[in-house]
């Protein structure tokens, strides 16, 4: 529970940080600014999550004797697949005429970001047994950032740089810190022990969850491109706001709780007792999720008057729909990321990711042109529902075979 309660503070500081971006900087502002962070989290996240699920998975089976090759090789590749997916997202971006002087200057900060969070080796803290101390790491980079962004207030010097640079110091800071743990370990032969093979050889076994990523982030994380592109500023800015306070609730939602409820509670079974920790998981999630739900649903319009202002109150229509991510996204990541990959059929994810994927490009070609911010919302829901939905008929099938 400890390790839980750290990381959930680390997705509470950038939640706590909302308002004071959003008054600080207007809803045009606001939108503009997690427009292009929405876009770089694309490529964080492309880099990310397939291929710690496959460090994870290697360091397991490893051993010792070849743990610290195998975290070489897994930086190497999350640092590889990085710089490909922020030369892509630079050439597209300088498409767009209409980007502004001081937008360059985000874009160079947000590369920064995402150069210094592909250096940080989360798997090998897990398979060195110090989720906490992997926690803590991530904690500091997060007070970093409340740092940079309380400075600027304080001095009443904030500007729409100001919370891109915290981004970027605080990932920094991460990035050095788990580079001096690393260095420390016994098993720690250097970087230079990553050798193209062993690359190769990790990004075969983590593309399942590497293509999977890809092709979810054109259903929640892309959302917002979508409704920059389809519509107008201010639906961008409603959008916008609605969103990040649901996904930051979600990732309190599912980095904390959700692992202990399912990650933790798994291990310490030694996977002995898979369905009734997933019995538990479900219960619990459901129950969370529906406490989470029907209180955005209820107090939507209450809850963005009093966080981002009476500018932002039309976000309140878009909310109303966002409520109930959580609980799918709970639900769902039960079932589907966590369950299937219990019974090593994760391959089969690619079935309701590419149904989500096409309800939302369905919903949002229906809808957000002429809703806005509301449209995108609701394809965004029907998008996780189905992805809900398919998900747990297979690991019902699945399980059972």
């Amino acid at each position: 529970m400890a390790v839980a309660a750290v990381q959930g503070l680390q997705y509470v500081v950038p939640l706590l940080l909302l308002p004071l971006v959003a008054g600080w900087l207007g809803l045009l502002e606001f939108g503009r600014l997690f427009w292009l962070v929405s876009a770089f989290a694309l490529v964080n996240a492309a880099s990310g999550f397939g291929l710690e699920w496959s460090g994870t998975r290697s360091l397991g089976a490893s051993g010792n004797a070849s743990w610290g090759s195998t975290v070489a090789s897994l930086l190497r590749l999350r640092l590889t697949v990085t710089v490909v997916g922020l030369l892509l997202l630079w050439v597209l971006l300088s498409l767009d005429d209409g980007l502004r002087a001081d937008e360059w200057g985000l874009m160079l900060l947000l590369s920064v970001d995402s150069l210094a969070s592909s250096l940080y080796p989360n798997y090998a803290f897990f398979a060195a047994g110090q989720a906490a101390r992997a926690a803590r790491t991530q904690l500091e980079g997060r007070l970093v950032l409340a740092a940079v962004v309380g400075g600027a207030v304080l001095w009443g010097r904030f500007d729409v740089l100001t919370y891109p640079l915290g981004m970027a110091l605080g990932s920094g800071w991460v990035a050095l810190r788990s580079a001096r743990w690393l260095r420390g370990q016994p098993g720690w032969t250097g970087y230079s022990a990553a050798t193209w093979s062993a690359v190769r050889e990790r990004a075969r076994e983590g593309l399942p969850f590497f293509g999977i990523t890809l092709l979810s982030l054109g259903y929640t994380t892309a959302n917002v491109l979508v409704v920059e592109a389809w519509s107008t500023p201010p639906e961008l800015g409603y959008f916008t706001a609605a969103s990040k306070l649901v996904v930051a609730l979600n990732s309190i939602f599912i980095g904390a709780v959700g692992s202990v409820l399912f990650r933790d509670r798994l291990a310490a079974s030694g996977g002995d007792a898979v369905g009734a920790v997933h019995r538990s998981a479900l219960i619990a999630v459901g129950v969370l999720g529906l406490v989470i739900g029907a209180g955005l649903f209820a107090g939507a319009e209450i809850i963005v008057r009093a966080y981002y202002g009476v500018d932002f109150a039309p976000a309140a229509a878009s909310l109303r729909w966002l409520a109930w991510i959580p609980l799918c996204v709970g639900l769902s990541n039960v079932v589907g990321v966590q369950g299937l990959a219990a019974l090593h059929r994760e391959r089969w994810l690619y079935v309701p990711v590419l149904l989500a994927l096409g309800v939302s490009l369905w919903g949002n070609v229906m809808w957000t042109s002429t809703y806005g911010a509301v449209g995108a919302s609701a394809a965004w829901l029907m998008a996780e529902f189905a992805l809900l939905a398919v998900s747990a008929l297979l690991y019902r099938r699945l399980s059972q075979s």
